[in-house]
Parts: C-alpha cells; sequence; structure tokens
C-alpha cells in the first residue's frame, strides 16, 4: 500500500507516506531535512500488540538486523543539511551495534550525546536487574556547526525525582532524562505499543530545529514527531508502512485538515 498525504496547517506542511521506507527516502532531495528524530524497531524478537493491529519486532538476528537498518540510516544521513542532527533511540538489543554503525556513517567525533531516557514502569524480573531506560543517539552532519538552540529547552526540577516535593523547576535537563513512559492509563495514549512520550519528542525538536525547518520520521508509529512538529510549527514527513498505524496518526492530527495527493516530495517545502 502506497499513500503519500498532504496536510497543511497554517504556515507549515505534514507530508505523510504510508509504505516502505526504502521506497521513499531515496526520491528525498539530499540535504533537505534539519532534523531526524527516528524509533526504529529494536529487534526484541517480540509480537508488538495494541488496539487495532500488531507486528513483530525480529529480524532473525542481529546481522539481518543491522542489514536492513543500513540503508535506512545511510539515507537519513544524505537527506540532513549541513547543520543537520539525528536522534534514534534504541535500548540494549543492538546499542553497540547501532552506535558502530552511525559512527560508521557520521564519524566517531560526530556523536554529541548518547541521553539515557529513564523511567520506572512496567514488568520486574527476576533473573537481573530489571532494565528501565532507553538510549537515544545524538549524531550531528557537521561537529562544529549544528542546530542546539540551548535556551529553548523546557526546564526540570533541579531536584532528584521524587526525593524532594520543593516544586524547584530551574534547571536545564542533562544527558539522562527522567520521563515515565506512555502506560494505557494515560491521556496521551493511543494504545500504540511503542509511543514516545511527546514531551521527550518535543524537547529534541524545540531544541534542534527552528520554527519553519523540516523534521523527518521514517519510522512514525503513532505520529508523536508529526503532531510536536504542528505545535511547535515545524514541516515533518512522516514515513510508515502499517496502515493501522497511518489511521492513529491521521486521528491524532485531525483527518479534517488532511489532503491526499500522490508524489514524491523532490525538493524541500
Amino acid at each position: 500500500m502506497k499513500l503519500q498525504i498532504d496536510f497543511f496547517h497554517q504556515d507549515i506542511n505534514l507530508l505523510l507516506y504510508c509504505g516502505n521506507n526504502m521506497d521513499f527516502l531515496p526520491c528525498m532531495e539530499s540535504a533537505s531535512v534539519e532534523l531526524v528524530c527516528i524509533d526504529p524497531p529494536y529487534n526484541t524478537g517480540k509480537h508488538r500488540v495494541f488496539r487495532s493491529g500488531s507486528y513483530r519486532d525480529t529480524f532473525g538476528g542481529s546481522e539481518s538486523y543491522i542489514k536492513w537498518i543500513t540503508p535506512i540510516l545511510e539515507e537519513c544521513y544524505r537527506i540532513l543539511t549541513g547543520e543537520g542532527s539525528l536522534f534514534m533511540f534504541c535500548d540494549s538489543h543492538e546499542e553497540y551495534n547501532l552506535w558502530t554503525l552511525l559512527r560508521d556513517i557520521f564519524g566517531a567525533d560526530h556523536l554529541k550525546n548518547k541521553i539515557v531516557w529513564a523511567y520506572d514502569w512496567g514488568h520486574r524480573e527476576t533473573t537481573r536487574w530489571t532494565p528501565k531506560h532507553d538510549i537515544i543517539f545524538w549524531f550531528v552532519k557537521d561537529k562544529r556547526n549544528y542546530t542546539f538552540n540551548r535556551d529553548e529547552s523546557d526546564r526540570i526540577s533541579k531536584r532528584a525525582p521524587n526525593l524532594f516535593q520543593d516544586g524547584s523547576v530551574d534547571k536545564l535537563p542533562t544527558d539522562v532524562w527522567w520521563q515515565t513512559v506512555i502506560t494505557k492509563a494515560s491521556k496521551e495514549s493511543t494504545g500504540y505499543p511503542t509511543q514516545k512520550p511527546l514531551k521527550i519528542i518535543e524537547r529534541i525538536i524545540r531544541v534542534h530545529s527552528n520554527p519553519h525547518d523540516t523534521v523527518m520520521d521514517c519510522f512514525a508509529g503513532s505520529g508523536t514527531v508529526g503532531v510536536a512538529c504542528k505545535t511547535l510549527m515545524r514541516n515533518s514527513i512522516l514515513i510508515e508502512q502499517n496502515p493501522e498505524a497511518i489511521e492513529i496518526i491521521k486521528k491524532r492530527i485531525g483527518s479534517d485538515s488532511i489532503k491526499i495527493g500522490a508524489g514524491f516530495p523532490a525538493r524541500r517545502f
């Protein structure tokens, strides 16, 4: 299934494409995107189920997984502008392999941060310390010239989470981000199993892009990047091959504002 949807909201554009991302990414113009923010499959070997569908996060081993994702990340690098950044979520399953791959694509000294997203929710393990964090890699295309609007960041408590209740909110985030995951009871929940908190995505977009820049997510899932871009006045390009996820995205963004078209984004917005 291939479907392109153009969404127009005030002075920004959102392009939503339903299909395999490697059918789409090679058609994009080089140096056309200021920020890539992606949450690819983690190769967990699990069968992910959500309210209206499911998918399998399994690739038959690390070698197959890396072979699959390599051309995608190479395309992400190609379409980034000179001042552009890539943010990618992962967990311990492929963390080292993905760091190695991104190092080869961007350069070892182009890693600006390995951000730890820490949370405390969900199952507990009995045979090891229960893992309660994901990794967010931040790589830049030009290590001396990149977008980092530090003062645009939200502020956090100067105290450790849950240890003090003094209401102090005057500290910039570090490379450890405390933020609860999206639970079924959350008002934010769409039912999509890998949905990321809007607050984290907004922090990335606000600090690492400027209004009317273009942000691309080729593993769009529940569409949180698009939702954040709409609020923060950024153009966005979303790619997702799961038709059920596409319906979630349309509902979150507002299907009454979406226009259906055809073709590829051969040039910048």
